[in-house]
Order: C-alpha cells, then structure tokens, then sequence
C-alpha cells in the first residue's frame, strides 16, 4: 500500500482566492478590451484605454500574488520551517511543543528530531488562517510520516496556553501569532511561550510584521542569545526568524545598566569642593609676586623692617653698605616684575 503523502495546506485561503478571482476578472476584462479596440469593435475613448492597459496589467499583478502566495504554502514555507529548526543543536529526548501548530508542518518536522521525546501541537483550529485546518489534518500528517507515536494534539489558545510553567524544552511557532489581532493579546501569548519554556529551554520562531517585535519582549524579560535573521519574503509581508534561550537564572543573567549618576543634594549645593594636594600645590605657585611679599613679611619681621625703613636708613645707619649692595646686585639679577623689592634676599640686614 502506498504511503500518504503529507499535505501542509494553503495559508490565509480566502486572500489567494480573492487575489485569483479578481485577477482573473481584470485579465480577461482588459484582455477583450484590447482585443476589440484593435479590430475597431469599439469606439476608443478614455474609459476603454484605462481598461485595456491598466486592466492587463492590473490583472496579471493579481495573479503573481496569488501564484507566490500558493508557492510560499506549498514550497517555500518548508525551507523556512527546517531552517528554524536547525536552528538548535537537538539532543533527541526534547519535549517540544509547537504553537499554532496547524497542518504540523514545524511539528512533524520537530518530531523526526527527538526520537525519544514528544511533541505537542496545540491550535484554536481556524481555517480562515489555514485551509482544512482540523486535528484530523495534522494526525494524518504525523502518519504519514511515521511519527504518528510522539505527537499529542491539543486544542487550546495561544493567550493561555493550558500547561503548567516549565513545561517544554523547545517551545516554536510558525506564522501563528500574528494573527491575533490586537498588540496586547500577541504580548500575552509571548508571555505565555516563555512561561512554558524550561530554564535552559530555547524558543524558536517565524512570524510576519511583528517577530522583532517579540525579540524585544523576550530580551525584556531576560531571554539570552537572541538571535534574528531576516528579512524573509514569504507570502507577501517581511518576516524574520528567531531564536532566544531562557537562562536557568533569570536574575544572574540580566546585564546591569550603569548606575545613574548621583544628583547633587541639598547640602551640596553651593558647597566648594575641597582641593587635592597637587592642587593645594598649583594654586600656591600661582600666588602672586605681591602676595608673596606679604607673606614673606610675616614670617620675617627683620626683613620687613629693613623693606619699610629704606629712607629711614640713610639717615640711621641701620642697613650697611654692603647690605645695600647684595640687595641692588640681586634686584638686577631678578626678573623685571620683582626689582620693585629693594630688600636683600641675605638673612642680615
């Protein structure tokens, strides 16, 4: 008996349809215009060359999108799926679980990898999303390729998976969680996917629009080696594929961001710092030649005796000649700023 072949379905059904029909209805539109108005069937006017030239190519655009889209579900999406799952170094005894699980293309292809392990498929079911989208459809699919053994099908929503937490070493999706339409509800059911996922366990993922979006999250709540690759085109909108793994300590593994810097507190407002030694030390060679005088007359009263009584001298006698001498030849030899100084730098006067 001949083995069942595994059909994986067509993806988002009602657009290709809508796509071919409409498609088809320009072409052949556009087609019997320019076909007419080249045997003289018709009057030419506006109206007929719009048909004729944008009604071709109009159709014939219709129809590649459909035809890529049919070519995505039938062919692409299974390089794409194996891709993903190549991904992780397999052990072979993981317990996996796929959500939005569909025909089980990730699914099946998830269980020839753990010989030894088990694989879940949970979906709410919807065929809009998936045609011939059922339970049946992924069993026959199992049985067809002789995995039927390690897979269990489960009906459940992706924004409250119903499995305790840590569930799953290897947690995927394919092209699911976009569907949920509003923000918040494709938040929750990332959230899910990583309550779910074992410390140590990985999370791989495909999805259109939003999967950088999912990264983020995922880093947010501590997920380590994140890594994207896209853009991929399949279907009609750019995806990326991922792949994160949950520490086994969440906490240990965060990367610390810089401490803020302090403000300054109300009791340091205004406050002058205090100096440092080197610059207690540059600030007293910066003092000036006059304030250094000053100084220097503190310390030494006969010095400042001898500096204030130069005309007293000359009548008392106080300073001798050769004091007045040394202190004329050392103003000489000083420089420009300090010969206003007449007294004598010798500790005699």
């Amino acid at each position: 008996m001949a083995r069942a072949h595994e059909d994986y379905g067509i993806d988002a059904p009602t657009v290709v349809r809508n796509l071919a029909a409409i498609g088809v209805v320009l072409l052949i539109v556009g087609g019997t215009t320019t076909i007419l108005l080249h045997f003289q069937r018709i009057h030419p006017s506006p109206l007929t060359r719009i048909l004729s030239i944008n009604g071709l190519a109009t159709g014939i655009t219709w129809l590649v999108m459909a035809s890529w889209m049919i070519a995505s579900s039938k062919w692409l999406k299974h390089k794409v799926a194996r891709a993903l799952l190549d991904a992780r170094a397999w052990r072979g005894d993981e317990a996996v679980l796929d959500v939005g699980c569909g025909h089980g293309l990730v699914a099946v292809n998830a269980a020839k990898r753990v010989p030894r392990g088990k694989v879940t498929g949970v979906d709410i079911w919807q065929e809009r999303d998936l045609g011939g989208n059922s339970p049946q459809a992924i069993r026959a699919n199992a049985e067809a390729a002789g995995v039927a053994d390690r897979l269990i099908v489960d009906t459940g929503d992706a924004r409250a998976l119903p499995y305790a937490d840590g569930s799953f070493d290897v947690v995927a999706s394919m092209t699911a969680i976009h569907n949920i339409p509003d923000r918040a509800g494709r938040a929750a059911a990332i959230g899910e996917v990583w309550r779910v996922t074992r410390p140590g366990g990985q999370i791989l993922m495909f999805d259109i629009r939003h999967a950088r979006n999912y990264a983020a999250q995922l880093r947010a709540v501590g997920a380590v080696d994140v890594r994207m690759t896209g853009s991929i085109l399949l279907w009609g909108p750019v995806g990326w594929r991922f792949s994160a793994t949950k520490p086994f300590s969440t906490a240990s593994t965060r990367v610390h961001a810089r401490s803020p810097r302090r403000s300054p507190s109300s009791a340091s407002i205004g406050r002058r710092p205090a100096c440092s030694t080197t610059q207690r030390s540059t600030r007293t060679e910066q003092v000036s030649p006059r304030r250094r005088a000053r100084a220097l007359r503190s310390r030494h009263p006969a010095r400042a005796g001898c500096r204030r009584g130069r005309a007293r001298s000359r009548l008392s006698g106080s300073c001798t000649r050769s004091a007045r001498t040394r202190a004329h030849r050392s103003s000489e030899d000083r420089p420009r700023s300090h010969r206003s100084s007449p007294c004598p730098t010798a500790p005699t006067c």
